[in-house]
């Protein structure tokens, strides 16, 4: 349909040392090497926030389309793990957590989870059109996060779904 499709893999520099900076710069770099292009990016639940923080700074994004934000991350990380858990992640500097992509458990440092605390996807600045669907039976982001960021931002259109965080029952 002559659009260019780019599936960067944002594991950096890897997962055990994942960076949200990394992350973001990544797609950075990938948007300078194709400068004259306009970017629409798709992205799902962690690479909704790496889209923010990457289109705060790059004109080229004129588009993002969300699936499943994880809006309010860091706010569900003791949800998520419970509190005991995620004091010996703190303690041990890292924790084992399934990775679909590699369909198994894989150890990630503690210090993505420190370098994440500094961020906050609710200010975003620019004025583009965003599109969020959610799932109403999300687990593990509840969708009032991503209605949250709905209400601050005048341009997004947002599509609750009777899905979980995968959306897979709603692809089409």
């Amino acid at each position: 349909h002559g659009y260019h499709l780019y599936t960067p893999d944002l594991n950096v520099p890897s997962f055990n040392q994942l960076s949200f900076n990394e992350m973001t710069r990544k797609v950075h770099d990938l948007i300078h090497q194709n400068e004259e292009c306009k970017w629409v990016i798709l992205c799902s639940s962690l690479g909704a926030l790496v889209a923010l923080k990457a289109a705060e700074y790059e004109p080229q994004i004129i588009k993002i389309v969300m699936l499943a934000p994880a809006f309010g991350f860091c706010n569900r990380r003791e949800a998520i793990l419970g509190k005991e858990q995620l004091q010996k992640w703190q303690k041990d500097g890292k924790i084992k957590v399934f990775h679909p992509t590699y369909n198994k458990d894989s150890e990630i440092s503690y210090s993505f989870i420190e370098e994440m605390e500094a961020e906050d996807e609710y200010t975003f600045t620019r004025d583009i059109p965003i599109k969020i669907f959610h799932g109403a039976f999300d687990e593990t982001i509840p969708f009032d996060n991503a209605e949250k960021f709905v209400k601050l931002h005048q341009q997004t259109q947002y599509h609750l779904l009777e899905s979980d965080h995968s959306l897979f029952n709603k692809l089409d």
